[in-house]
């Protein structure tokens, strides 16, 4: 019959074995998270610089469109035939002039 000491022992070197191995694979997993989860903030903060650049760009697009049209309304206004039901030749030369400028034709 084996020695119940000895068999007492095996268990405890099993258990023992278990649990540090259990730690070590606790300990690198958690490592790892932390890598990815570094990894993650990194790539958020770049996609965070390029939509604020990009965001940045379409305001000072729109603050230019906004210049135009004021300006274009401006002329539209003091023109001397404003009040016709027709175009004349100066707002002809504005509506060729926004058509150049890149506004799509309808």
């Amino acid at each position: 019959m084996p020695n119940p000491w000895l068999i007492l022992a095996v268990i405890a070197a099993l258990g023992g074995a278990w649990g540090h191995g259990y730690q070590r694979g606790k300990a690198s997993l958690r490592a790892d998270l932390m890598a990815a989860q570094a990894r993650a903030h990194e790539a958020a903060a770049a996609a965070d610089a390029v939509v604020r650049r990009i965001e940045s760009a379409r305001l000072v697009a729109e603050a230019a469109r906004d210049v135009l049209a004021r300006e274009i309304e401006d002329e539209t206004f003091a023109a001397p035939d404003a009040d016709l039901p027709a175009f004349g030749a100066d707002g002809m030369r504005r509506l060729n002039r926004i058509r150049r400028q890149g506004s799509p034709a309808p």
